[in-house]
């Protein structure tokens, strides 16, 4: 199953766990593979869509 995230940053996230539970562990050097697949996938489709726009634009007008 994958998860999917969303783009805010370690701090926010931070102050939203120590919001909703005080005494909740928060640890911030884990590592975060599934946030860098999400990057790259990211990447991938905006160098895509670069790509299919710049195929559909006409050389000259």
């Amino acid at each position: 199953m994958r998860k999917e995230l969303f783009r805010v940053t370690l701090e926010q996230v931070r102050a939203a766990v120590k919001e909703l539970s005080p005494t909740a562990d928060f640890h911030k050097d884990i590592e975060a593979q599934k946030y860098f697949e999400t990057l790259a996938r990211r990447k991938v489709l905006a160098e895509q869509l670069a790509k299919q726009e710049a195929d559909e634009l006409p050389v000259e007008i």
